[in-house]
């Protein structure tokens, strides 16, 4: 089965054209480069890891997004269509999630009138949700405490929520106050591994009316394509969320699911699900 889904919404050259395909020497650099970063790539940050990291911005009078310090960089190129590709344009990756956030809120989020990100760090998707609608209502959870405090700041209600462990939510608290409910996570099940269960469970068990994932999906890559080949092993070696793709697409609640096929050096986090709670 050919895994590479066709976008529908959205495609690299909706934010720009500047950028080329790596040509024979440069792909077989950049595989050299990848295969070397994958020896010494370390797993997931712990929880502590991600609290320190939040509590550096979380000093700031006005905090905005920032890569935590420890975050890997690529060597600049990125992913596309299962080949490397090479652009001048500052902040790419940056400029992708934005736009795709926003094809997906214009998709997914006009009937609801209310958004949970878990795992939200300092809170920026959250706030540019708001900005474009103001009619809904946003609220955060992060497992880091520091992050509480910096949605504090920016004027966004959150709790301390542990997707592991899923205990203690006041998801009551939220919906008895919205009639549609929202979940969301953007790279923030990639960093539970195998342990999404407890998380599938309590969505299972609590229905909102939907539920929308951005994460890395390791099924969806390509056996046979070796630069996924390299991508695959690099999701492994990272300890990236495993499993969930497997169980869900075969559950009633899946409704969409596609591969945008962008993505940095090492790997795609930008594979979109969404799943509907009867």
């Amino acid at each position: 089965m050919n895994k590479l889904i066709a976008n529908t919404l959205i495609e690299l050259e909706d934010v720009t054209t500047d950028f080329t395909y790596a040509n024979g020497s440069e792909a077989i650099s950049i595989t050299k480069h990848i295969l070397e970063h994958i020896e010494g790539v370390k797993k997931t940050p712990s929880q502590q890891q991600w609290n320190d990291a939040w509590a550096e911005i979380a000093k700031c009078d006005s905090p905005k997004y920032f890569k935590p310090r420890f975050t890997i960089d690529g060597c600049g190129v990125y992913r596309y269509r299962q080949n490397y590709i090479k652009s001048t344009v500052e902040n790419l990756e940056s400029k992708f999630h934005d736009q795709l956030m926003k094809n997906i809120q214009d998709r997914f989020m006009f009937d609801v009138d209310c958004v949970v990100e878990f795992g939200c760090g300092t809170g920026h998707n959250l706030q540019k949700i708001r900005t474009r609608n103001e009619n809904i209502a946003v609220y955060g959870s992060d497992w880091a405490n520091s992050s509480q405090e910096i949605l504090t700041k920016n004027n966004i209600h959150s709790w301390n929520f542990d997707m592991k462990k899923c205990e203690d939510f006041p998801y009551e608290e939220i919906f008895d106050n919205h009639d549609s409910v929202c979940f969301l996570t953007v790279g923030s099940m990639e960093q539970i591994g195998k342990n999404w269960g407890n998380f599938l469970q309590f969505m299972l068990n609590v229905k909102p009316k939907k539920s929308i994932h951005i994460e890395p999906i390791i099924e969806l890559y390509d056996s046979n394509n070796y630069y996924d080949t390299l991508a695959i092993k690099y999701h492994r070696q990272r300890n990236y969320l495993d499993g969930f793709y497997s169980l869900v697409s075969t559950m009633k609640e899946l409704k969409f699911v596609e591969r945008t096929s962008f993505g940095n050096t090492y790997n795609e986090g930008f594979t979109i699900l969404e799943l509907e709670y009867d």
